[in-house]
Parts: structure tokens; C-alpha cells; sequence
């Protein structure tokens, strides 16, 4: 390993060391381009044998004064998470983590969400809908794992994002405050006829269980999305990205 940082960056796979350094990989040029436009890119790591194809991004990296390092082909393959990597990754601040009270007026509460790419579009279509932040417990996916972040498409520079072990405790002192709360759940009514004004939180739970059931208990509302009797359930993030809109327009 060439650069002794080589070690740091693969420690950044893991979610405790992005956690502890405040930084996470972000796989991709489109990605890279946003982090470095954005002001977040700490460093930009390009596949030494195929630089010249990154030229215009390690020009603008230069300008914005992120530091470029070349790495060779088998370290780029093992920072990567896909299994043919571009060629460029870029080490990107992660965003200063929202308290609960400032998430806004329409939140996504995701309950245990445990596949990064799901929450990586959950995240992607909140941004797109206009949701103002999105709360998840420890048990949901890092959103700034690589999967996740990639899934997002650059949108988890742009959400706020809160992250708490006592996700029941928040959302009951939200119901005091006059937060409306739904719960996605297939035992609920059609989503369709639940309307509800702001502010609301929208409660999506795991994808093999649904909501806790001490969340789904503070529901003021429980929405269902139908289904052909042979389909069990639909894939988390479609689920949240139906209801988002749903109660967004």
C-alpha cells in the first residue's frame, strides 16, 4: 500500500470507523462529482491506470483544493463495494447529523430498514418529494455506507438525517407536540383515503417485520397498500416512496 492512508479508507467500510472519523466512500464519478462540488470531498481517489479518464474531475478536485491521490487497480477493487468499480471513490465528509427537533415537518421514520440499497432510495425519493428529514434507529442500515450512499444518488448530502437508539421515545414526544404519525403496515386502510395535515411522520418498519409494534401503537393512522393475494409484501422502499407521496401531494 502505497499511501499510508490506504488502511484508513479501508477501515471506512465499517460503521463504527465512519462514525468515528466523520467520513464515508462514495463509489462513482456522478457521486464524486457531487461531493466535490458540494464541498464535502476530503480526497479523491483515482485508479492509477485509468486517470486519464477522470481528467475534468481531478481538474475541478484540484480547484476546489481536494487532495488527489492515485492508487493502484487491486487497492481501488477492495475500497469498492461493486464488482466493476469505475475507477474513481471519493472520501466525503459526512453531513452534520440533525437533533430530532430539527427534522421539519414531514419525517420519515424508518424502523429496522436493514437493506442499505432500501434506504439509500428512501432516501432519494424523500429528497425528491420534498420530505424535510428523516429519523432511523440504530437497527436501520447506515445511510452513509457505500450501498446506501450510491442508492441515494447523492441525495444524503441533502436530507437531514437522525439517527437514535430510543426512536419510540422521539416519536412519542413528537405525538405530544401534535405530530400526526402513520404507520405502513398491510392490516391498515388504503392509502389512498388517509389524509392527514402537517406535521406527520410516516413510520416504515423492516422489511421481514414491518413496525415495532410499540411504534405501530402510536399510530394515528395505518396505511396498507394492496396487493394480488399471491404477493406477500412490497420491497420497503417502494412501499415508502408510495405512501410518501401519498401524503405529500
Amino acid at each position: 500500500m502505497r499511501n499510508p492512508r490506504c488502511l484508513a479508507w479501508l477501515a471506512l467500510r465499517t460503521r463504527a470507523d465512519r462514525a468515528l472519523r466523520g467520513a464515508f466512500l462514495l463509489d462513482g464519478e456522478r457521486l464524486a462529482r457531487e461531493a466535490v462540488n458540494s464541498g464535502k470531498a476530503r480526497a479523491l481517489l483515482i485508479d492509477e491506470k485509468r486517470s486519464d479518464r477522470f481528467q475534468p474531475l481531478i481538474y475541478e478536485a484540484v480547484k476546489a483544493r481536494v487532495e488527489v491521490c492515485y492508487l493502484p487497480s487491486a487497492l481501488m477493487e477492495r475500497l469498492s463495494d461493486t464488482p466493476s468499480p469505475q475507477g474513481v471513490i471519493v472520501e466525503a465528509q459526512t453531513p452534520e447529523e440533525a437533533r430530532a427537533d430539527q427534522l421539519g415537518s414531514r419525517v420519515v421514520v424508518l424502523d429496522g430498514v436493514q437493506d442499505p440499497g432500501n434506504v439509500g432510495t428512501i432516501v432519494r425519493t424523500a429528497d425528491a418529494a420534498g420530505v424535510t428529514g428523516i429519523l432511523t434507529s440504530e437497527r436501520t442500515a447506515d445511510p452513509y455506507s457505500m450501498k446506501a450512499a450510491r442508492a441515494s444518488m447523492g441525495s444524503v448530502f441533502r436530507v437531514k438525517v437522525c439517527v437514535k437508539g430510543d426512536v419510540e421515545g422521539i416519536v412519542g414526544g413528537w405525538k405530544k407536540e401534535g405530530v400526526k404519525v402513520v404507520a405502513a403496515d398491510a392490516r391498515g386502510e388504503m392509502f389512498s383515503g388517509v389524509r392527514i395535515d402537517e406535521p406527520w411522520a410516516l413510520l416504515i418498519g423492516s422489511e421481514g417485520k414491518g413496525v415495532s409494534e410499540g411504534l405501530r401503537a402510536m399510530a394515528d393512522k395505518v396505511a396498507s397498500i394492496p396487493m394480488r393475494a399471491e404477493v406477500e409484501s412490497l420491497n420497503a422502499a417502494v412501499a415508502a416512496s408510495i405512501l410518501i407521496y401519498a401524503l405529500r401531494y
